[in-house]
């Protein structure tokens, strides 16, 4: 059997509906068309966004003095643990990261491609953005493979194209660090079209190469895995549960030895509050929450990215809402379909949903869901299909209500997103690096300390600093504080300050990517032009006692206005202040 071999017609994949006029009326067209126009049209804003935040550590590794081999596949190595102290000395990380904090992840194929950006294309400008674009329409094209083999052809167009239309697209289209999720994509949907073809025909050759993209796809990023319970689904729905155990015994073998490599050479995140250890009691207790974000994000349309902006709340509300509204929605739709494409229906969203609890373990966040939204854009385009075969009939109300609920949760707000968040972008890669080289200028030579600075994206400063010559930037940057409460900075002594902070120190959720436990009293840091210990620690107050190196000018800086602003200690040598956000 050939690779672009049609699936067979018959019961196994065409439901009831295609008895309608196989000529879709003018309106359906007009629909098809313009969302496909849409389509294209929301892939320009990505293009405009330049490098930012960890395109600026990619590109400094990418041109590093470090051996090849690193410099090729290791770009997703962020930190390992026994690189924090330096990181941590040096400003790149925050004072108050844990000393086993580990952030590292095995993706050696995509970081192989997102090397080539910094090595010969223009790194993370309009040329790398070009690369990203190429793996996401390839992304859309083998999960139109998928779909048309489950669901038929018909099916499948609608489908794909509300799959392309996903906010969960934006994130690695717009920003060139997270390519890893359209190339684990590619491979991970190539892989499962083949093992669908393996099942069906016993083919030991696709059986084979379903295994080699599977391991393509592992190599490519770690979120390959959950192409498994999607498999699993869809095999279980074909011939039952036992057959399904066996025929994915070979994935599931590479998929545990993975695992084991993965975490015996310390992959993945250790002690961070942000990202968790999957197993671990932190996971555990975040994962309900984290899951029904996902959900929300699945069948919803409510994008999963704004829980790092404390939205957590409305989210799982909306994760609730997408199970009860997927679940009438579902119930409704598999009246009308041959029940062996209601069972892979259903076997996918069940694999689909837990696929989600791996995820949780990551930053809630939309590029999570380009393996899982394969199932959710096939529940989305089979009611579309039926929404409109009903109206045709007659049957006006059920035509809205499932139309309705695809335009609501299937389109909604993606496109939307699909324009504010690239443009967001785009503003910190212009405004961002003007405001460090600013700094840079007037903190040239000297120990740059923020303190008050609600804005994680301050954080990337250093990274940005590690490209510039010594006389455009600080001698060393340290984030002192990201507090929004209210700090007040006295002198206690030559050269010795005391800093007071007001709430909880770590309160915004970024913080906690550095750390997964409180801090405590006591606990002090030997930081380049500074030595850190923390005098008092609790939820409500936290106060660092600062002893700066002799000799070496200082630069305090803060947040005014949302501009980071250089803070001048006057006569007094005391300041008492809450750092402001811009103005809404």
């Amino acid at each position: 059997m050939s690779f672009d071999d049609q699936a067979p017609e018959g019961p196994a994949v065409t439901a009831p509906v295609a008895a309608a006029p196989a000529r879709s009326s003018r309106t359906s067209r007009f629909a098809y068309r313009a969302l496909v126009l849409l389509a294209l049209v929301l892939l320009v804003p990505g293009l405009r966004v330049g490098a930012l935040l960890d395109d600026w550590f990619h590109s400094y590794d990418a041109h590093a003095q470090a051996p090849w081999t690193q410099r090729l596949f290791g770009l997703y190595e962020f930190f390992h643990a026994n690189e924090v102290g330096l990181a941590r000395a040096e400003g790149i990380l925050p004072w108050w990261s844990d000393d086993r904090l580990s952030i590292a992840f095995f993706r050696p194929l995509s970081s192989l491609f997102l090397s080539l950006d910094h090595l010969l294309l223009d790194g993370a400008g309009f040329w790398s953005h070009l690369q990203s674009l190429a793996w996401y329409a390839l992304g859309v094209w083998a999960a139109w493979r998928v779909l048309r083999l489950l669901f038929g052809a018909s099916t499948a167009r609608w489908a794909a194209l509300i799959f392309a239309l996903s906010s969960c697209h934006v994130l690695p289209l717009a920003f060139v660090a997270a390519l890893h999720s359209h190339v684990t994509a590619v491979f991970a949907f190539l892989c499962f079209e083949c093992l669908i073809r393996a099942v069906r025909s016993e083919s030991r050759r696709f059986l084979l190469l379903s295994l080699v993209l599977f391991g393509l796809a592992l190599a490519a990023g770690e979120s390959a895995i959950v192409i498994l319970p999607l498999a699993v689904g869809y095999v279980w729905a074909e011939r039952g549960p036992y057959a399904a155990l066996r025929r994915l015994a070979p994935h599931i073998g590479i998929a545990l030895a993975f695992m084991a490599f993965y975490f015996a050479s310390d992959f993945g995140t250790h002690h961070s509050g942000a990202y968790l250890q999957p197993g671990s009691v932190e996971f555990f207790l975040a994962a309900p929450e984290r899951w029904l974000v996902l959900v929300g994000g699945l069948l919803a349309g409510v994008p999963p990215d704004f829980w790092l902006f404390g939205a957590a709340p409305v989210l799982v509300a909306g994760g609730v809402l997408g199970l009860v509204l997927g679940a009438v929605v579902l119930r409704s739709v598999m009246e009308q379909l041959a029940e062996p494409v209601a069972r892979y229906l259903v076997g996918l969203l069940a694999g689909a949903l837990v696929s989600l609890l791996p995820l949780a373990a990551g930053v809630p966040g939309g590029r999570l869901l380009v393996l899982p939204s394969l199932a959710s854009a096939a529940l989305f385009g089979i009611a579309l299909r039926q929404a409109a075969h009903a109206w045709r009939a007659g049957k006006k109300a059920r035509g809205f209500w499932l139309g309705a609920w695809v335009a609501l949760c299937g389109i909604g707000i993606h496109p939307l997103i699909r324009v504010a968040v690239p443009m967001d972008m785009a503003r910190i890669g212009r405004e961002l690096p003007a405001v460090g080289r600013d700094i840079g200028r007037q903190c040239a030579g000297a120990t740059a300390l923020a303190v008050g600075v609600p804005d994680s994206n301050m954080t990337y400063l250093p990274w940005l600093y590690l490209s510039l010559p010594p006389e455009q930037r600080p001698r060393v940057f340290h984030m002192l504080s990201m507090a929004p409460g209210r700090h007040r900075l006295s002198q206690t002594g030559p050269g010795q300050f005391e800093l007071d902070v007001e709430g909880n120190f770590l309160e915004l959720p970024w913080t906690h990517l550095y750390r997964d436990t409180p801090l405590s009293a006591a606990l002090t840091r030997t930081l380049q032009g500074v030595e850190l210990e923390v005098l008092e620690a609790s939820s409500t107050r936290t106060r660092l006692d600062l002893r700066l190196s002799p000799g070496v000018p200082v630069c305090w800086l803060t947040l005014q206005n949302g501009v980071l602003s250089r803070l001048d200690l006057g006569p007094g040598h005391a300041l008492d202040w809450t750092p402001s956000l811009p103005p809404r």
